[in-house]
């Protein structure tokens, strides 16, 4: 059996979905629940008429709309049978896609998700060409969805179909991520069955709900319940009890499809969270270095191998550490950089650069001064080599330019005087920048 759940605040196209509805009531697998979430009169009036008139329907009111969906939960799940799905009230069911969600759920692979696809409308109902469904990782094996789970939404939600079994609270308390959150989860612990067939048809309109919140604010939720999860005894467990070799496939999925969309203002400090849970958990030395190295370079930092193994000192002392800069030198016979090399191998993730010095000019590259390298111990040589390269690749912007705090200081008495400075200074200024 199938619920098709419906929690409304009764909008003005609640009438659009009653009649889909109508035609889909046909089924004997199917009831419907219509939650009135404190919806308008009319609207509430229009939902108890259409169940009093179904056999398989159920009306519950609550006089106050709630967000939460674990209050909500108490308030509808004993009605709930094996299977449910959440359309919206201003979306269309389709009965040819109802029906085919019943020969998906009686499939040999016994799903416990069945992700659907949706045909986007227009505000007054007529159709688009576009159509909206999962996330295109059905070809991806496990970890690597479970990873990409964390940088979009894995499904569309009212076109989702799945096993009540599967829902459990607590549910995040989210407005905008609720979905995206139970997807994870549903990764995470479910069998997921992917079909482009459409079950409904759902409305775009400047109204809904996740348009009248910026970008900032959904993905600020994201990141808050994002870091619940990624803490939880669910996912330490799956953590824990992954091969060597899933870990570096989950990681480097992570490091190529970041979370929450990729932005590096919520993403890095997921980034970070997760990384650092990878490093308690796993002593293998290329996980170790991948994670290191990846984190480093998410925050502009580049690392010889012996800063890294000095980062954990004697910790592990006999791994074979590597950072997240390579250095090749082709044709160069400068003592002072060839002296260098064996501690800037890196590994597969590094930073490749091609270095240029008194001794030999490159065409494009990173040019270092080896004279301030010649008269230092090979250990300070190491980090001043390192030092010129971050200078050099934040002048010319692969590197966030990144200032100390005295610099900041500095640049504010600046900003106060500049009405102060002579015009020709600045213009020369501009000149030489």
């Amino acid at each position: 059996m199938l619920t098709i759940c419906l929690i409304s605040q009764g909008r003005d196209e609640l009438s659009d979905f009653l009649e889909s509805a109508e035609v889909v009531s046909c089924l004997e697998y199917v009831n419907f629940i219509l939650v009135d979430n404190g919806a308008p009169v009319s609207q509430s009036k229009a939902m108890e008429e259409w169940a009093l008139s179904h056999e398989n329907a159920l009306y519950l009111r609550r006089d106050q709309n709630c967000t939460d969906m674990n209050v909500m939960w108490d308030f509808i799940s004993e009605h709930i049978s094996e299977w449910v799905v959440f359309p919206g009230d201003d979306d269309r069911l389709l009965l040819e896609g109802i029906r085919h969600w019943k020969v998906l759920s009686e499939s040999p692979a016994k799903p416990d998700v069945i992700a659907m696809t949706s045909r986007i409308m227009r505000s007054d109902g007529t159709l688009t060409s576009d159509v909206i469904g999962a996330s295109h990782f059905e070809h991806l094996d496990a970890v690597s969805q479970l990873a990409l789970a964390l940088h979009n939404p894995p499904f569309f939600w009212p076109s989702t179909f799945i096993k009540s079994k599967m829902l459990n609270k607590p549910f995040p308390i989210s407005r905008f991520v609720l979905d995206w959150s139970i997807g994870i989860q549903l990764v995470l612990t479910g069998k997921i069955l992917i079909s482009p067939i459409s079950s409904l048809e759902y409305r775009r309109h400047d109204t809904q709900e996740s348009n009248l919140a910026s970008s900032n604010r959904k993905m600020f939720e994201a990141l808050y319940w994002f870091d619940d999860f990624v803490t939880s005894p669910a996912f330490l467990v799956w953590l824990s009890s992954r091969e060597n070799e899933e870990i570096q496939i989950f990681w480097r999925t992570l490091v190529k499809y970041s979370p929450v969309y990729g932005d590096p203002n919520f993403s890095n400090i997921l980034m970070y969270r997760i990384g650092k849970l990878i490093l308690q958990d796993r002593d293998d030395p290329a996980v170790r270095n991948s994670v290191i190295s990846d984190l480093a370079s998410k925050t502009g930092v580049l690392l010889h191998d012996q800063s890294v193994r000095e980062i954990f000192g004697d910790t592990h002392k006999n791994f074979d550490w590597v950072g997240n800069l390579r250095i090749q030198s082709p044709g160069n016979d400068c003592l002072y950089i060839n002296d260098l090399l064996e501690d800037v191998k890196g590994g597969y993730n590094s930073l490749l650069l091609e270095i240029g010095c008194n001794h030999h000019e490159v065409k494009s590259g990173t040019f270092i001064d080896c004279k301030l390298l010649s008269t230092l111990p090979k250990r300070q040589a190491l980090d001043r080599l390192v030092y010129e390269i971050c200078n050099s690749l934040e002048e010319n912007g692969t590197l966030a330019f990144a200032i100390s705090p005295n610099e900041r200081k500095l640049l504010k008495i600046l900003r106060k005087y500049k009405n102060n400075v002579p015009t020709f200074l600045i213009r020369r200024f501009r000149k030489t920048r």
